[in-house]
C-alpha cells in the first residue's frame, strides 16, 4: 500500500484519518505478499514517483491578515471545506523520499454567492516542511510548517502492508486487492485498496480505496482515486523562497 498522511493545517494541526496499525506486516495469499514485495522492489528501482489523487483531500485556504490552509484528509470532508485534487511528486532513493511536493487544488465553487477557493503547495525536503499560496508554477513566499504532513522525507514510498488476495492477471495488468485498518475520527474501519499493478515492470499504475464503516456503526463510505507516473530522472528539489 501507499504510506496515507492525515489532516494537514498550517495554523493547528492534527492528526486523523491515518491506517490503525504502525508496524508494516503482510498476511493472506502467498502470491499477494509476494507481489507486494515485489512492487516495494521495484519501487525502490524508480528515482521518483508522480501522483494524481482525487476524493481522499478536502480542503479551505484563506490568504490575508489571518491566513490558513486546513487540509483533511481520509476521512471526508469538514465543515467549510471543499473536495480537492493532489497532484504530487516525490523524489525516491532506494524507495525512500528525499525530498516531496503536494500541489492541492480545490473543487470550483458551483453554488451562487462569493465564494474563493485558493491553490496552496507543500513541500518538504531534508531542512524541513514549507507551504506556499498558488501553483507550483506561480505561487507566493514559502512559510515554514510544522506537524504532520502528507508525505515525509526519509519515509518509505511504498510498504508491503495488510492482508492481500490473490493477485488476478488480464493482459499487462495484475490486479492487487488488499485491506487493512483505517480511523476515521477515532472510529476503527477497514480500508479496502484494489491495486493495477504493471505485469512487466511491478509497478502500480493506479489504485482505488475505500474505507466503510464497521458493523453496527453509521458512515458513509469514502472513497478516492489514485493514477501514477514514474519519471525516468528525478527533478532537482524546488528552491524555497522564504518569506521575510
Amino acid at each position: 500500500m501507499w504510506p496515507h498522511a492525515a489532516c494537514v493545517c498550517l495554523s493547528a494541526i492534527l492528526l486523523v484519518g491515518a491506517p490503525v496499525a504502525v508496524a508494516a506486516s503482510a498476511t493472506g495469499s502467498a502470491s499477494g505478499v509476494r507481489l507486494a514485495r515485489e512492487i516495494a522492489v521495484a519501487t525502490a528501482r524508480v528515482p521518483a514517483v508522480s501522483f494524481v489523487r482525487r476524493g481522499y483531500t478536502w480542503a479551505s485556504a484563506v490568504e490575508g491578515q489571518a491566513s490558513f490552509v486546513r487540509d483533511t484528509v481520509g476521512e471526508g470532508p469538514a465543515v467549510g471545506e471543499a473536495p480537492a485534487t493532489e497532484h504530487a511528486l516525490a523524489a525516491l532513493q532506494d524507495g525512500r523520499i528525499v525530498w516531496w511536493r503536494d500541489a492541492i487544488t480545490e473543487a470550483p465553487c458551483t453554488a451562487p454567492g462569493v465564494c474563493a477557493r485558493i491553490p496552496f503547495v507543500l513541500v518538504g525536503d531534508s531542512t524541513g516542511v514549507f507551504f506556499a499560496f498558488g501553483s507550483i508554477t506561480k505561487h507566493t513566499c514559502y512559510g515554514r510548517f510544522t506537524g504532520a504532513a502528507p508525505l515525509a522525507v526519509n519515509g518509505q514510498q511504498w510498504v508491503a502492508y495488510g492482508t492481500f488476495r490473490q493477485p488476478v492477471t488480464s493482459g499487462a495488468t495484475t490486479r492487487l486487492t488488499s485491506t487493512f485498518p483505517w480511523a476515521v475520527r477515532g472510529v476503527a474501519r477497514v480500508a479496502t485498496e484494489i491495486d493495477s499493478v504493471s505485469a512487466r515492470s511491478h509497478l502500480v499504475v493506479s489504485s482505488r480505496d475505500t474505507v466503510t464503516a464497521p458493523r453496527g456503526h453509521a458512515g458513509s463510505p469514502l472513497a478516492w482515486t489514485t493514477h501514477y507516473t514514474y519519471p525516468a530522472t528525478a527533478p532537482a528539489a524546488p528552491t524555497i523562497n522564504a518569506c521575510q
